[in-house]
């Protein structure tokens, strides 16, 4: 670690917010907040279709909560109010490369108040201070201009679209990719 900043949650993201690392005991609170926010989530994020039950929720919190355990990085879940809103984490790190890529989504009542914002800041934190990594990826779909901002508002660089990476439904999305080294982090 380059400064001994030690991984504990939960990370405070902003005024009444924070991060913290998912626990099986959420899978249904989690898929209900899937289930409320379907249409507009399932618009960008392939993993929501097939998602229709706590239990297909709590199968991916055992795979969240493996990879913790295996230092791949983590999942959290957004706590605005006490209350779970969404979920920011890392798809598994590559630690060869040392580079990781990001994920995020936020229900739509809690869309506004820069919490992805502020869980992504604390994200990059913990990839390049905790992890020492050398890369931070984002990938969004084309159409999804909210989380295509996160990324430009905290700095990422735009590297090029990926045509047809994405299966929703019957059809493919194009997806932006954006980057940040651990140089060009604050």
């Amino acid at each position: 670690m380059l400064d001994g900043m030690s991984l504990r949650f939960p990370i405070r993201i902003a005024v009444k917010s924070e991060l913290r690392l998912v626990e099986l005991k959420q899978s249904q609170e989690l898929f209900a907040l899937v289930e409320a926010n379907r249409a507009q989530l399932g618009k960008y994020l392939p993993w929501v279709e097939p998602t229709r039950s706590a239990a297909d929720v709590e199968k991916f919190l055992r795979g969240a909560l493996k990879q913790h355990a295996d230092n791949l990085g983590f999942h959290g879940c957004i706590w605005h109010e006490k209350r779970p809103v969404g979920m920011a984490g890392f798809h598994p790190i590559d630690w060869a490369n040392r580079n990781v890529a990001l994920g995020y989504w936020i229900a739509r009542e809690a869309q506004g108040k820069g919490l992805v914002t502020a869980a992504v800041r604390a994200l990059l934190r913990v990839s390049f201070r905790h992890y020492e990594l050398h890369r931070v990826e984002i990938q969004c779909a084309t159409g999804n201009r909210k989380s295509c901002a996160i990324a430009r508002r905290l700095g990422f660089r735009r590297e090029g679209v990926l045509r047809g990476v994405q299966k929703l439904g019957e059809d493919y999305n194009d997806t932006v990719v954006y980057s940040m080294l651990d140089s060009e982090w604050e």
